[in-house]
């Protein structure tokens, strides 16, 4: 969120244009305190937006933290508002085609983070052998599809990073 030293430059620049109340040094810097704690939680683009917008308003006064706090919640986008974050599925072929290699990378550990969900160890859910891991040979057809699939994804992964570092060693 918001950091003192930004709070502390909008309020001063809010200051040029509404007069603060008169005190002493130490009440101000007892009332900056007050202000930075209060507005320390909202990022400092709302803030300096709540600061504009009092400024340009028919307030001559500086503000109390009491008029300012909701015009700050009020530029705040609502819960819910802003990109949507979806979960991560694989892409086309064409699409990862066109990803840089670092993507690409990135793409496939995630990939193979997912499919480990099915390719790694099972245990025995019931029974005088519960706890204990199957062997490769008990496993299902789908978990020995899957540990093919995640041996091909980690090749390919090893084979993009050492694209990587062969161009950089060729740059060098």
């Amino acid at each position: 969120m918001a950091d003192r030293l930004d709070i502390a430059d909008a309020l001063e620049s809010l200051a040029v244009h509404c007069r603060p109340p008169l005190m002493s040094v130490e009440d101000r810097s007892r009332w900056m305190v007050d202000w930075c704690s209060d507005l320390a939680n909202f990022p400092i683009e709302a803030i300096k937006l709540a600061c504009t917008r009092w400024r340009q308003g028919e307030n001559t006064r500086f503000p109390t933290p009491g008029q300012l706090l909701p015009m700050v919640r009020a530029v705040l986008p609502a819960k819910g508002d802003g990109p949507k974050v979806e979960r991560w599925r694989p892409i086309s072929g064409e699409d990862y085609r066109q990803l840089p290699i670092r993507d690409k990378i990135r793409h496939l550990q995630i990939e193979l983070s997912e499919l480990m969900t099915d390719a790694g160890p099972m245990m025995i859910n019931e029974g005088e052998f519960r706890g204990r891991r199957l062997t490769p040979d008990e496993m299902p057809a789908k978990w020995h599809d899957a540990q093919a699939r995640a041996a091909m994804i980690d090749a390919e992964i090893k084979r993009l990073r050492d694209t990587i570092r062969n161009a950089r060693e060729k740059a060098v």
